[in-house]
């Protein structure tokens, strides 16, 4: 019995050690992707940002940096619908991340769903009083909205 305990022991470290290096190196594999989304995205390129970015998100699903830069790279690229699903993924994978509240209303800002984007810049400055952006958005949209004294 005690033969079996200590292979299966054994075999227990091995799997884990083997999980922590494929985790090791799908992070490694997202650094790499967003290291290319960014060059991508820095010359203008959004659509292969894009596709890098989707590379990362691949490699770490739950890092949500790589929503958010796919995200921009897709708004940038004119695809709205797809960014606005990143920022909401961002949002649903952490609820207090200003960014990902943020960008959606910036987002909604331009799609001219001022309503929605106060909504969600209120939020995004709830959590990040300091973002400058975000008030600066806000008041755009609430000048837009005609909202205002």
């Amino acid at each position: 019995m005690m033969k079996y305990t200590k292979a299966f022991l054994v075999g227990l470290g091995s799997l884990a050690l083997s999980a922590a290096t494929s985790i090791t190196y799908a992070q490694d594999d997202s650094g790499e992707h967003t290291r290319k989304g960014v060059e991508f995205a820095k010359q203008k390129k959004y659509e292969q940002a894009a596709e890098e970015f989707g590379l990362a998100i691949k490699a770490d699903p739950q890092d949500t940096k790589h929503y958010l830069n796919r995200g921009k790279a897709l708004k940038a690229g004119g695809k709205l619908n797809e960014a606005e699903k990143d920022f909401s993924k961002v949002i649903e994978l952490e609820p207090e991340n200003a960014d990902g509240y943020s960008e959606r209303g910036k987002l909604k800002v331009t799609q001219k769903d001022f309503n929605g984007a106060i909504e969600d810049l209120n939020k995004a400055l709830s959590i990040a009083e300091e973002d400058v952006d975000s008030y600066r958005f806000r008041a755009f949209a609430f000048i837009s909205n005609n909202d205002f004294e």
